[in-house]
């Protein structure tokens, strides 16, 4: 309903005229008359009351919720990745267009620096698709798993077998 659940309720002529010889003849019975009329609208303002706060506090968890995120995994440009690179060496900034960015296809063809580009190519699709959702769709490891059909430890654990891929990559050279 649009209108505030008194407004609507005096809206109907017997409510009205119930409401009205209470107003003015305020005994018990005719008290209880209107509070017998009112029951439906008074669940409704409390089923309003009740989705209102509901929205609210869902939407303050997910504000915190996504802070959060942002806070633990900001990533700056002078933010090391080894020992002498930052994120910054590893990129390259000719031909970055970011226009098709989470499109259908490859989720990883927009990374400029080949050598990043070869250590993505070598995951397998499962965690490539953990590794877009983890970080470019801010998704939690319990949304990928949902999405994908398996637990959040199993996604969790990839994840992790993702960021030691990238880390032995590093060690090895293939950075350089």
């Amino acid at each position: 309903m649009s209108k505030k659940p008194f407004d609507s309720f005096l809206q109907h002529g017997r409510y009205y005229e119930a409401y009205t010889i209470a107003s003015n003849d305020p005994t018990t019975k005719n008290r209880s008359r209107v509070n017998q009329l009112f029951y439906h609208y008074q669940i409704e303002a409390r089923f309003v009351t009740y989705m209102n706060t509901t929205m609210w506090r869902c939407a303050k968890d997910y504000r915190k919720k996504r802070q959060r995120w942002h806070d633990s995994h900001r990533l700056t440009l002078n933010q090391p990745v080894g020992e002498d690179l930052t994120v910054l060496d590893v990129m390259t900034v000719e031909d970055t267009n970011f226009s098709g960015w989470g499109e259908e296809g490859d989720s990883f063809e927009l990374v400029t620096c080949p050598r990043l580009q070869t250590v993505i190519s070598r995951l397998t699709l499962q965690q490539r698709l953990i590794l877009y959702d983890h970080v470019a769709n801010q998704l939690s490891f319990k949304e990928i798993a949902e999405k994908l059909g398996v637990s959040q430890q199993s996604t969790s654990k990839s994840f992790h077998r993702i960021i030691r891929k990238f880390r032995k990559a590093y060690q090895e050279g293939e950075w350089i």
